[in-house]
């Protein structure tokens, strides 16, 4: 029994050694964002403390649903604390929208979008 938990703590962090990416890492994200995109999911976040007027939280719902039903983009609030992971998966699906759509997708998105604003 002893030899098998031995052998066990030997091997196993060779076995980690040879998965693909380590989670919470950037090759994690790299990997997740063109993972979600070749499975037609694009998700684009956003960071920081978000202090919105009731406007301004208003446009931020229409750009939202704006996205999702003209291009299927999902946006969403990815929070306060930047990681390595989500650093890297936001620079690698933002590299995949603008190949997908066009580049300097979410400046053109983000004017289409106060466009239509306007008008309502």
């Amino acid at each position: 029994m002893a030899t098998l938990f031995v052998a066990f703590w030997f091997v196993l962090p060779i076995y980690g050694q040879t998965k693909k990416y380590r989670m919470g890492s950037c090759e994690a994200g790299t990997y997740n964002a063109e993972k979600q995109a070749a499975e037609g999911n694009y998700t684009i976040s956003y960071y920081g403390l978000q202090v919105l007027t009731a406007d301004q939280s208003e446009f931020r719902k229409f750009y939202k649903d704006y996205l999702k039903q003209r291009y299927g983009v999902r946006l969403r609030d990815g929070g306060c604390s930047i990681m390595a992971e989500t650093k890297c998966y936001s620079k690698r699906m933002s590299e995949l929208v603008n190949a997908k759509f066009g580049s300097n997708f979410a400046e053109r998105s983000l004017n289409e979008a106060e466009a239509l604003w306007t008008k309502n």
